[in-house]
């Protein structure tokens, strides 16, 4: 997209404001007349040694057209014509303006995209809009992708700050989007472009449907609230759970010829409020204000499709029973033979038959079923390159011609629910962290995308490279680049070859950090949630547990576990190890991990997220308390970062040793210090392109050294450093 001008031609502007404009005559033989009248041709007309000086109507006040304080400008000459110049134009800084008036925001931004190669994201809904030929949307963590091609590419076109769970559009208004999030429903009026709240802020929502009959008529599900319906498209809602279960609420089907007639599927809850495993389909014949239950007894219902051939004709995805058809509008409902007993989170209609539909079936993939519901392909995820297919949410194109299936890892197009292949424009991967070798290759790895790494660009690792789909840590050894070690969901891998193969460790746990000992090769540490400390004694291939005077297991909310967060192995002494925990405050090992004691009173209930080794210090990054430190070996700890608000929520820290510079992630942005954490300052955090932020690290790129980091949901920036001393 090209910059929109920051100067207007001058007959423009005239005609706009009333202004005169002096003809510009030129002159043929290039010299000047002293009685002749100055006019903007860069040429010296007058003879008086001054070039467009004085021009007729140079200063006179205009508009630019621009926005904000670049919108007021004044004529002036140019060397050719009279254009309009904003008064209010500066030097561009990161402050989310357009501070030099030529239509761009923070273009001179220090951060640099380094996303090139990534494609994914958890693709939580996909739609195609019924309302326009060929739009379809996709909602994938907090954004929003569009395409106009029926499918065939997207393109990123907004964002929503909160989790987006569904979408519905309203037929009453053509560009009118509403969106399902985490923290109440949204709407945008352009298409999907921009968005505001709507209704019921702070209210986690997991669906919302515009009745086909009525586009007034909005329903919204959450998780234990029951379901709310809206009569003015959304503006205000009610609760309507006469004969709701407690429950969440997938999805809802109306009838296009009945705007009273509305089916919901529930998945129930337990009195805990989660859930049971148990599911439902309700009916509604009296446009919400009171439900019956058409199938009880039944796993977790979740997808409803209606046939658009016929109204009376709707399909239900449950899980543990596989597909049920109702051929009455939901009164009354049966388990298709096809699929029988198995776990379908969504269905789909093909188009124009009401005998073939498509389910997602989890984990394996996505069937198409023929003859009502008699036979099926078996499901199939072929080509996804996925660990597993998951929970597949499904659209199909109303030509014919499409199935998209959007689950963790992206989204996926298909002729046939077959093969599958992966589709352009879908890049907002979920990186959960970042690391760099000593030879300048970066790693990451995500929550649902994969492991990937990166020499020019990004490439995933696949073809059973590594196998996994959900990521925790990735560790580079710094003192040999051919050793990484990938902790991905449940277990641990190990590469010696530099990341061409991968074999899985000997435990089962959740490891957020890992540390190496930089005497002892073989030598290598692992902090995990569920295991405690891990300790491998051959480089990483084997691991066993090293938790003497930890504490037993405790709640930690997530598990009853001995949850370890931070790792870090003293660089002088690598005997000496210290452990940061969930909830249980920071721990010391003198003897390499053999035997454990807690240190630092002034945290012994805290949550401690991160460990950094400075050349005099020792750095604790405090869950919601900010950064503190020690200069006694953890002994005892004093707060850091006491009064700094912007450093209260850490990611994590990293310490530059060259440049004796401490970098700092928050939920706030990115912070440096150069003294050691006395003071600190934002680094154009204005001109950040997303927020969720990963840790940083540092690393040189050939020559230059640069500070990375990534996000939850968007894809990786860096910024160059000054080069070290």
């Amino acid at each position: 997209m090209h910059a929109r001008s920051a100067v207007v031609p001058v007959l423009l502007l005239a005609l706009a404001c009333g202004c005169t404009v002096q003809h510009v005559i030129g002159q043929d033989d290039g010299t000047c007349d002293p009685s002749a009248r100055e006019v903007c041709d860069g040429v010296d007309n007058d003879c008086d040694g001054v070039i467009d000086e004085d021009v007729p109507g140079a200063g006179i006040a205009c508009a630019t057209g621009l926005a904000d304080t670049c919108a007021d400008g004044v004529l002036v000459c140019d060397g050719t014509a009279l254009i309009c110049q904003p008064q209010g134009r500066s030097v561009e800084v990161c402050d989310g303006a357009d501070n030099d008036c030529d239509g761009e925001i923070d273009e001179d931004s220090p951060w640099e995209r380094i996303d090139d190669g990534l494609v994914g994201g958890d693709v939580r809904a996909v739609a195609y809009d019924p309302r326009h030929a060929g739009v379809v949307y996709a909602f994938a963590g907090t954004l929003v992708y569009r395409s106009d091609d029926g499918g065939a590419t997207f393109g990123q076109i907004g964002q929503s700050s909160d989790r987006l769970e569904a979408m519905a559009f309203p037929s009453a208004q053509p560009e009118l989007i509403l969106a399902a999030t985490s923290s109440g429903l949204i709407a945008s009026d352009d298409g999907g472009y921009t968005w505001r709240a709507r209704a019921l802020a702070g209210v986690p929502l997991r669906s919302v449907y515009a009745h086909p009959a009525d586009g007034a008529r909005i329903y919204v599900g959450t998780t234990g609230a029951g379901i709310f319906r809206s009569t003015n498209g959304g503006m205000s809602f009610e609760p309507v759970n006469v004969g709701v279960p407690l429950a969440q609420f997938p999805s809802f089907d109306g009838d296009p010829s009945d705007p009273d007639r509305v089916v919901a599927a529930a998945a129930l809850l337990n009195d805990q409020g989660t859930l049971s495993g148990q599911g439902a389909l309700l009916t509604s014949a009296d446009g919400g204000d009171s439900w019956a239950v058409s199938l009880a007894n039944v796993g977790m219902a979740y997808g409803l499709d209606r046939c658009p051939d016929d109204p009376d004709h709707l399909i239900a995805g449950v899980a543990g029973l596989g597909v049920a058809v109702s051929i009455d509008g939901g009164a009354a409902w049966a388990a298709a033979p096809a699929l029988a007993g198995q776990s379908v989170v969504d269905v789909a209609f093909g188009a124009g038959d009401c005998s073939r539909f498509f389910a997602s079936v989890q984990p394996d993939g996505v069937a198409r079923i023929d003859d009502g519901g008699a036979s099926s392909t078996l499901p199939s995820d072929t080509g996804m390159n996925v660990e597993y297919a998951g929970r597949v949410h499904l659209a199909v194109d109303p030509t014919g011609t499409r199935i998209l299936g959007g689950n963790h890892a992206g989204l996926f197009a298909s002729p046939d629910a077959g093969t599958w292949t992966q589709v352009d424009g879908v890049d907002g991967v979920d990186v959960t962290h970042l690391a760099a070798t000593a030879s300048g290759e970066l790693w990451l790895t995500t929550w649902g995308q994969g492991t990937w790494s990166r020499a020019s660009s990004w490439a995933k690792l696949t073809n059973g490279k590594l196998p996994r789909d959900f990521g925790f840590t990735v560790a580079p050894d710094p003192g040999d680049v051919s050793r990484i070690v990938v902790a991905t969901f449940k277990d641990i891998w190990l590469s010696v070859d530099g990341g061409a193969s991968f074999q899985p460790g000997n435990v089962a746990a959740n490891v957020f950090d890992v540390a190496y000992d930089p005497v002892d090769a073989q030598r290598v540490y692992a902090a995990s949630q569920t295991a405690g400390v891990l300790a491998s004694l051959d480089g990483g291939a084997t691991w066993t547990e090293a938790n003497a005077g930890l504490p037993t297991a405790w709640d930690t909310g997530a598990c009853i576990c001995q949850d370890t967060r931070a790792l870090l192995v003293d660089a002088a002494t690598p005997s000496t190890l210290f452990v940061g925990t969930n909830g249980r405050g920071l721990f010391r090992s003198t003897d390499a991990g053999a035997t454990w004691i807690a240190v630092a009173p002034q945290l012994s209930d805290e949550a401690i997220g991160c460990l950094v080794q400075t050349s005099d210090r020792l750095l604790a990054c405090v869950d919601g308390e900010g950064l503190w430190e020690s200069a006694d070996q953890g002994t005892t700890f004093t707060a850091l970062t006491t009064g700094l608000p912007e450093l209260r929520n850490l990611i994590d820290v990293v310490f530059d040793a060259p440049t004796s510079t401490l970098f700092a992630v928050t939920d706030a942005g990115v912070y440096e210090s150069k003294d050691g954490g006395a003071t600190w300052r934002g680094l154009d955090n204005a001109c950040l392109p997303f927020g969720d932020l990963t840790n940083p690290v540092v690393f040189e790129d050939g020559g230059t050294r640069r500070l990375v980091v990534g996000s939850g949901g968007q894809g990786v920036v860096a910024r160059e450093l000054p080069v070290a001393p």
